[in-house]
């Protein structure tokens, strides 16, 4: 992950649309957009949330938490944490409470953070006059190699859940096709770090299956975006942008994530051929030497209607 200098407030960037025909929309800045810069002088930036109140949090990798509040000229430090750096391992995500209401009004902020070679960890603060304290570890034993393809998005659903996603490991194993493990998968999790008692079953695939699993099969599942379809708590969709192999078959990919499926790495990647075995993604594409690292739903009422509810 390369050193980012400047964190920009970005007025579009829109790749294609849903769920719509699925046609690519337009890839290069359209009129009447501009991207300005928003804030400089940070370390590597792995993650932001932002708050009801227009507080943004900012996780860099190696291990400083810090906030923005609405207004503020520069970013104050919220927490410090002694993470494991080496490759794309380090502080990766961020996200906050349902209660959490803004800058110095209590509520809670969680991140996911790499802690050893072998280990990554969920961990909340509690927000205290600005800064974080009341450190508790919420899940334990998430796994690494060590290396690449950790993962590390962190959302809160409308359900009130985690969805939390790790990747293969970097190994190009079958790891991911494995239900005994958690590398590769798309987690649900209760806030407190214990299982919810709905997550899918999945005893057909093996016995002895991780009951955090949400979806498996995925290969480095770098971002989640969560879609809102309606008022209710499981008016939802969860999306995951999956970071594509090396090579000329190599694709990115766009999956909207289906409770207890499998959604095919490393027996395939891209859109194959139907087979009831696997969940296809729902756009591929080839990216040349470029990987997908994130997108989000429009929600807002800014951009021309168009753009609302798009990716």
């Amino acid at each position: 992950m390369r050193k980012s200098p400047i964190v920009s407030r970005v007025s579009c960037l829109i790749a294609f649309a849903l769920p719509a025909s699925m046609s690519p929309a337009a890839t290069s800045r359209e009129a009447g957009f501009f991207i300005d810069e928003h804030l400089r002088g940070l370390g590597s930036v792995t993650a932001l949330a932002f708050a009801p109140d227009g507080t943004l949090f900012i996780a860099e990798k190696a291990g400083a938490l810090k906030v923005l509040p609405f207004g503020a000229g520069s970013p104050k430090a919220f927490a410090t944490l002694s993470v494991y750096t080496a490759s794309e391992c380090g502080l990766l995500g961020v996200a906050l409470d349902p209660d959490y209401a803004g800058y110095s009004k209590g509520g809670h902020v969680y991140v996911f953070a790499t802690v050893s070679g072998n280990e990554q960890r969920i961990i909340r603060f509690r927000d205290a006059n600005g800064t974080g304290s009341e450190r508790a570890e919420i899940k334990t034993g998430l796994p690494t190699l060590g290396a690449n393809h950790d993962g590390g998005c962190l959302r809160i659903g409308p359900d009130g859940k985690f969805y939390l996603a790790i990747g293969d490991g970097g190994s190009g194993s079958s790891k991911a096709q494995d239900v005994t493990n958690l590398f590769g998968k798309v987690m649900r999790l209760n806030l407190d770090g214990t299982i919810p008692g709905d997550n899918p079953a999945l005893s057909a695939v093996h016995a002895n299956y991780r009951r955090e699993i949400f979806a498996y099969g995925f290969r480095n599942p770098f971002r989640i975006a969560i879609r809102p379809t309606g008022p209710g708590p499981s008016d939802f969709q969860v999306f995951v942008d999956d970071v594509g192999s090396s090579g000329g078959g190599r694709r990115e990919e766009v999956n909207r994530v289906l409770a207890g499926k499998n959604h095919g790495w490393p027996n395939v990647e891209g859109i194959a051929a139907p087979d009831p075995r696997y969940v296809n993604p729902i756009h591929a594409y080839s990216a040349d030497g470029n990987s997908i690292v994130g997108g989000v739903f429009y929600q807002g009422s800014l951009f021309p209607e168009a753009y609302r509810g798009n990716f």
